[in-house]
């Protein structure tokens, strides 16, 4: 993980983290979220917006989801995520969490609420 990416989580209130334009990339992902996970476990609100993420590393993402039961937000806004990032984040996600996922990859509304319906059927 880079070092200032480090310091800004490690940095942060116990509530909010701002990682927005940060130019990460999905092969960061899985260990920033480990960190954060491990470190900010009560985490209300996360930003990752204005990054590099796509599927990959939205699936990243999606697996410390369970572990952060208190997030409240996670803002994953410009971003390169797709249908498949997508349904990983919902399929995990708590049903509180509010998702801001404007300037993704999808752009038809019909699949954003296929998404959804099918991450809370189960």
């Amino acid at each position: 993980m880079r070092e200032e990416i480090k310091n800004i989580i490690s940095g942060a209130s116990d509530d909010q983290i701002d990682l927005g334009e940060m130019e990460i990339k999905d092969d960061e992902m899985a260990e920033i979220m480990q960190f954060i996970v491990q470190s900010r476990p009560q985490l209300k609100a996360l930003f990752l917006n204005n990054n590099l993420i796509s599927d990959t590393g939205a699936k990243a993402i999606s697996l410390g989801l369970p572990s952060l039961k208190q997030l409240s937000r996670l803002d994953l806004q410009a971003n390169q995520i797709g249908k498949e990032g997508l349904q990983a984040i919902y399929s995990l996600k708590n049903e509180e969490t509010k998702l801001a996922i404007h300037g993704n990859k999808i752009g038809d509304n019909a699949v954003l609420e296929e998404i959804k319906k099918a991450a809370f059927r189960k």
